[in-house]
């Protein structure tokens, strides 16, 4: 039986290990995070003008609102062998992501930090 759970445990570190997201993915996933934001926020008279007006902007052209938008954001990442964390702070926000097994996750969100 130790024998089996080591042999399991073995296996679950090499798979975490050969599917934990690169570089790479951490700006796939920032970029599809804007997109489906973007693309599910609804327009609405509570909001600003300009605000409407950005969400407005950003669909006729999301490649160059994203490009635009990730200048403003200080990405981290940090290669933790079997895992990868992943630090974005921007725009008066900051999210803390773990990734593994070709997925984040990201506990909290995208929220204003603490004392803010």
């Amino acid at each position: 039986m130790p024998r089996l759970i080591v042999g399991l445990l073995v296996v679950l570190a090499v798979a975490g290990f050969l599917t934990r997201p690169g570089a790479d993915e951490v700006e796939a996933e920032l970029r599809e995070g804007l997109y489906q934001r973007l693309f599910t926020t609804e327009i609405d008279a509570g909001r600003d003008m300009l605000g409407n007006a950005a969400i407005i902007a950003c669909r006729l052209d999301p490649a160059t609102c994203f490009d635009v938008l990730r200048q403003g954001l200080e990405v981290r990442y940090e290669d933790r062998w079997l895992y990868a964390k992943v630090e974005v702070e921007g725009f008066r926000r900051r999210a803390e992501c773990w990734g593994a097994f070709g997925q984040f996750w990201c506990p909290g969100g995208f929220s204003a930090p603490a004392g803010s």
